[in-house]
């Protein structure tokens, strides 16, 4: 959980989980910036969290916090813990916005000019480029998931989707 209006003085950078039969606590409390993006592989092994700048209209900042870290999910005397930090992926086209993963394990990033696709290993698959299409003034996507075998795509009042050969991941939980 993230509160993206919090004062820094008052609330860490943390990641917290709000298990079924307990009360929230922090699962990861080493992000030296501002999670931005959280997301747990489709065999609910690794945790992958997006670390962002705290002032996306800082040129400086966005340019320097451009990172997704991957944390091996363990569990514990019957509770979920984040071990074994490491940077799955770092871009040089500006900072990830948000993040989704497909039942393949694929990582789907919104970046600065679309999203860029990373394989489990980290590896770049390749990228959709909304700006070329859809000039837009800032980057063009801010918030990412799948429907089915559709990309959507939100970047303030414009939705965009795309028909894709993966889909996102299904989870119940509870009944």
């Amino acid at each position: 959980m993230y509160a993206p209006f919090k004062n820094a003085a008052v609330l860490p950078n943390d990641v917290w989980i709000l298990p079924p039969n307990g009360p929230p606590r922090v699962l990861v409390a080493d992000l030296p910036n501002c999670p931005n993006g959280v997301a747990v592989s489709p065999d609910e092994k690794i945790l992958y969290i997006g670390d962002g700048p705290l002032n996306a209209d800082d040129p400086f900042a966005v340019a320097a916090i451009n990172l997704i870290y991957a944390y091996d999910l363990v569990n514990i005397s019957g509770g979920l813990f984040a071990q074994s930090k490491r940077v799955f992926v770092s871009s040089d086209f500006g900072f990830f916005d948000g993040f989704e993963v497909d039942s393949q394990g694929n990582i789907f990033a919104a970046t600065n000019d679309g999203v860029a696709v990373f394989d489990p290993s980290g590896t770049i698959l390749g990228k959709v480029v909304l700006t070329a299409a859809f000039p837009i003034a800032d980057h063009p996507t801010n918030s990412i998931g799948f429907a089915d075998n559709r990309l959507i795509m939100m970047h303030n009042l414009d939705v965009f989707m795309l028909y894709t050969n993966t889909s996102g991941i299904s989870r119940s939980y509870g009944g």
